[in-house]
């Protein structure tokens, strides 16, 4: 996820990245749980990330992603230089899910923005 860090003395622009990954386990048809966001600073200045969204992508024919739905993060995550930081938000498999989804994996995508400094 790059984004733009203004660098002050210099007046210059520093293009920066960070990575979100997560996983969750044990949805089942009317089930919401937590899906921890791991965000990872490989930068050697802190950041903070201010919004962070999950496109899902379908686990099977029989099993599409609008069955899933995750919420997004939107707050203020500092994440130190070289280190990474927990956000969590909520995964609900909707009750409407057919029996095909139990038990697979949706491909779970994420972007988030952020600044640094």
């Amino acid at each position: 996820m790059p984004f733009v860090r203004r660098d002050g003395a210099s007046g210059g622009e520093t293009a920066a990245t960070f990575t979100i990954s997560g996983k969750v386990l044990g949805l089942y048809p009317g089930k919401t749980l937590p899906l921890t966001l791991t965000v990872t600073n490989p930068n050697k200045f802190s950041i903070t990330v201010t919004s962070s969204t999950t496109s899902i992508s379908n686990a099977s024919s029989a099993c599409t992603a609008p069955h899933l739905k995750v919420t997004s993060f939107s707050g203020s995550l500092v994440v130190g230089a070289l280190n990474s930081a927990k956000v969590k938000v909520n995964t609900t498999l909707l009750h409407s899910a057919p029996n095909a989804c139990q038990g697979v994996e949706f491909p779970l995508h994420y972007t988030g923005s952020g600044t640094g400094g």
